[in-house]
């Protein structure tokens, strides 16, 4: 049976390359002898970016545009698009600047059709791929994996509490995983910086999930990307302190999901972390030392190797006071900061 794909398109200001990504798309399509319908939602762009996407309606019958009436940020916009597009088997999620290869939706659909032959209909399921980097603010093409040193074979939870390792220009959902993400608290998407993170954070504890070791989407990289700001540099009091409230979100973060689906029931992988989580927030401070050597073992290369990922780890949270863990944990977190 013919599978029913949505590809779901958050546009901000985007204009100058919204296009080219959107032919990208039905050229994919096209060559895998299938259809699918593209839902874009534009965030309150400044520039012509819905009256050009509107326009090219007329060319592309498989597209809807969303009424939007305020900036929500790319996060939040991806999540509405999950919400309002339902009754299709797969959903692609799509930057507005980037360049999907020939062959992408026939090699996922082809992977989805694995994973098929071997879970139910019911289970989460994910599909992502490499990505190749290119744009002006690189020197040349790299693959993303190269360029942040991931190793996919680590992909999972609780490595995923700490890291992230799936970029959402490279992700397929089926819709299982999209009524379970859009069935929690808004609360815990409101919390994350990226929608991509938070939802390798779900499938890994409650799902399943493929990496195709390829580079099926052209990933552009400029000044003006809504998920990467290039070119900004910090002090080294700047990235100490960028880091101690990092770690513990982290960790706070992913003590609450697992206490949720502990809560509701709900079966979860998670090999013994939410024990180590709650010590290292609840006990004295030599019990935090020894919780943060435990947690530093699910710490990957992302860029720096990883032995300079575990050692500052643990050499920041090993500082950290009951007072300064407690007053986290009563803030309110958004976009991965502490707000009030």
């Amino acid at each position: 049976m013919t599978k029913k794909i949505a590809v779901l398109m958050s546009t901000y200001n985007g204009a100058k390359y919204v296009e080219e990504q959107i032919a990208s798309i039905f050229e994919s399509f096209e060559v895998a002898g299938m259809s699918g319908h593209l839902f874009i939602r534009d965030d309150f762009s400044k520039d012509n970016t819905l009256s050009l996407v509107t326009n090219l309606k007329k060319k592309y019958n498989e597209i809807t545009v969303l009424q939007s009436y305020s900036n929500l940020g790319f996060k939040l916009s991806f999540w509405e698009l999950l919400k309002h597009t339902e009754g299709y088997d797969y959903y692609f999620f799509s930057d507005q600047d980037d360049i999907w290869d020939p062959d992408k939706v026939k090699i996922f659909v082809n992977n989805f059709d694995g994973l098929n032959n071997t879970y139910s209909d019911t289970v989460p399921l994910c599909v992502y791929s490499d990505l190749l980097m290119f744009g002006s603010v690189l020197s040349k093409q790299i693959k993303v994996s190269d360029y942040f040193r991931w190793n996919h074979s680590l992909d999972g939870v609780p490595n995923w509490f700490f890291a992230n390792t799936i970029t959402g220009a490279s992700m397929a959902i089926n819709d299982s995983l999209r009524k379970f993400l859009v069935s929690l608290p808004i609360s815990f998407i409101e919390e994350e910086f990226y929608h991509d993170s938070f939802i390798a954070k779900i499938v890994g504890s409650i799902g399943k999930f493929k990496y195709i070791p390829l580079p099926l989407t052209k990933y552009r990289q400029h000044t003006e990307n809504q998920s990467k700001k290039w070119g900004q540099k910090h002090t080294l009091k700047q990235s100490i302190e960028a880091r101690k409230n990092d770690f513990i979100i982290q960790i706070i973060i992913a003590e609450k999901l697992l206490t949720y689906f502990k809560m509701h029931g709900l079966a979860y992988n998670d090999n013994g972390i939410l024990h180590v989580l709650r010590s290292f927030l609840n006990n004295n401070h030599y019990s935090r030392i020894a919780n943060s050597i435990k947690i530093s073992r699910y710490l990957i290369p992302v860029i720096k190797p990883v032995l300079y990922r575990k050692v500052i780890f643990i050499f920041i949270t090993s500082f950290y006071s009951n007072k300064f863990i407690n007053s986290c944990k009563n803030k309110k977190i958004v976009n991965y900061r502490f707000v009030g």
